[in-house]
């Protein structure tokens, strides 16, 4: 999914992440912590994200709060990545300038002797800069567009407590493409 963040000159910056978890608590994300995106999410927590479907005209959109995974949840979530990728987690400082691909190559392959692979979820232990986030929303809007411009576009805005699975917690309108 697409995920906007508000820089430290406080303006919107986006970029591409693994949209993770996507249930009746909230949508959320995986993330080196002291990344890019990490840094501006605990200076300003308001994202926004959205997911696109541009063959089928369809997409979602979210708006909210991003709330840190607790401990566990990154925990158990990072014991069921592939070895490859826990490994990758170590080797790369997400958002950090390197000089060419082969420091990255270098990094995954030390730590790649340093934890070799034995098929198991604590074969790689998890970085203290590892994390992740859960977008509380206040709005989510399921957009639908059509060929004469008249899209369809159906927005829940939070109107109390409580997650995707509570419909009081929502009021649905519909809005002007």
């Amino acid at each position: 999914m697409s995920l906007a963040t508000i820089d430290a000159a406080g303006r919107p910056d986006v970029r591409t992440v693994l949209i993770r978890f996507l249930d009746p608590t909230a949508p959320g994300f995986v993330s080196n912590l002291v990344s890019a995106k990490g840094v501006q999410i605990a200076r300003s927590p308001a994202v926004a994200a959205a997911l696109v479907w541009p063959a089928m005209c369809r997409a979602i959109r979210f708006r909210g709060v991003a709330h840190e995974l607790g401990r566990n949840e990154v925990e158990r979530y990072f014991g069921e990545r592939p070895w490859g990728s826990r490994i990758s987690a170590w080797a790369s400082r997400q958002s950090q300038v390197i000089q060419g691909r082969s420091g990255l190559e270098e990094a995954y392959q030390r730590y790649a002797a340093e934890w070799p692979d034995l098929s198991g979820p604590t074969d790689v232990p998890v970085p203290d800069f590892e994390g992740g986030f859960r977008i509380t929303c206040d709005e989510v809007e399921f957009w639908a567009g059509r060929t004469n411009r008249l899209h369809d576009r159906l927005v829940f805005v939070r109107v109390g407590d409580g997650g995707f699975d509570h419909a009081s917690a929502w009021r649905v309108e519909r809005r002007q493409p």
